[in-house]
């Protein structure tokens, strides 16, 4: 809930874009900063995001975009790759896209956006 990360929200609210704020660890799992670069557990939390989103009768029509920060950006782009079917961008902010090489290829292969004919 960095006041950056509170800030892009608001201002994709203002734009008339839904958004799902949260902080991919616990206060307690922060204390271990090895659980910051744990990519596979932060994908996993943004995954399961994704999951609630595909299931949320308010939501799960709408495209979804992702947006991370530092090593949430490495999350996002695995989670991505992890979700083609439901993940139609991702944004990073000061990311580690290293963090995430190996995903990097499969999220290279989602289907382009497609716009008004």
């Amino acid at each position: 809930m960095s006041p950056r990360n509170r800030y892009v929200a608001d201002r994709l609210n203002a734009a008339g874009l839904a958004t799902l704020l949260f902080d991919l660890l616990t206060e307690e799992e922060a204390l271990d900063k090895r659980n910051v670069f744990d990519i596979a557990l932060l994908a996993n939390r943004v995954g399961a995001a994704l999951n609630w989103c595909t299931c949320e009768t308010r939501v799960r029509d709408l495209p979804c975009g992702l947006f991370g920060a530092s090593t949430g950006a490495a999350a996002a782009l695995r989670a991505a790759a992890d979700h083609p079917r439901v993940v139609r961008a991702v944004v990073s902010r000061g990311g580690r896209p290293d963090l995430a090489k190996s995903a990097l290829p499969r999220v290279l292969e989602l289907p382009p956006l497609s716009g008004p004919s």
